[in-house]
């Protein structure tokens, strides 16, 4: 109990400090909300774009792959469950390392060989940087709707084959609306991890695809500490959102 009570207090303090600073800093008569307007509307409003439009849109496809191939893991041998632990504990970083030394290989030859004047950097910057999001949570995403698949009664499943159904409409008919609560409450969550990855990002941001969580470390590093922190105010009320979101819906996961 001390310890939560020790960790609730410190995560506080933080939001208490990079609140304040946010804010224009410790002079209560001084504080203005134009270092946060500037992420919102000013020169970081560009990167708050890019950012939300990232984990969205990296939102959308892992939970469709995680749907489509965790159902399919139920009858998977612990081979594969064990190959799925290990992709999972795969660091994002080295996703990320990956994709930048792709990018940064191939865009020169692929912009030699294109017929038209396509944006082949920033094209092959944003297919990389959902790639990477994608997979930094796809793993653990799939194993939590396979283990919920698995649990569809054995009962139901044989009952709709016995009246003639396919793979396909099983699984539309009788398993997603079992598994509809988790992608629910999982779909926050993702979103959430996504707004705040920052291994990838780190090495995929450009000047013409700036993203918060590097924009923030680059604005702290110039001294730059109120700009900073209302990067982290934004991007943190943006998370709080999502896991308002994941505290409502988990209600119908255990009501189910």
């Amino acid at each position: 109990m001390a310890l939560h009570l020790g960790v609730g207090a410190a995560n506080v303090l933080a939001v208490l400090i990079v609140l304040v600073e946010a804010l224009g800093g410790w002079d209560l008569f001084g504080m203005t909300g134009r270092h946060v307007m500037a992420v919102l509307t000013g020169s970081q409003s560009a990167a708050l774009a890019d950012t939300v439009l990232a984990a969205l849109v990296s939102t959308m496809v892992t939970v469709s792959l995680a749907w489509w191939w965790g159902v399919r893991m139920v009858a998977d041998t612990i081979e594969s469950r064990i190959s799925m632990g290990f992709w999972q504990a795969m660091p994002t970083l080295v996703c990320g390392l990956g994709a930048w030394v792709a990018v940064t290989r191939w865009t020169g030859p692929l912009m030699e060989i294109s017929p038209w004047e396509l944006p082949v950097s920033e094209l092959m910057t944003w297919f990389f940087l959902l790639v990477v999001m994608v997979l930094s949570s796809l793993p653990g995403l799939t194993g939590t709707i396979a283990d919920r698949a698995s649990t569809v009664p054995t009962s139901l499943v044989g009952s709709a084959h016995a009246l003639g159904a396919g793979a396909g409409a099983v699984r539309r008919e009788v398993v997603f609306p079992h598994v509809r609560p988790v992608l629910a409450a999982q779909l926050p969550v993702t979103l959430a991890r996504s707004l705040g990855a920052l291994g990838p990002a780190a090495l995929l941001a450009t000047p013409r695809t700036p993203l918060l969580p590097v924009e923030m470390i680059t604005a702290a590093e110039a001294g730059r500490l109120s700009d900073a922190c209302a990067m982290a105010l934004v991007t943190g009320v943006l998370v709080a959102a999502c896991i308002s979101l994941t505290i409502k819906t988990a209600a119908v996961v255990v009501d189910r």
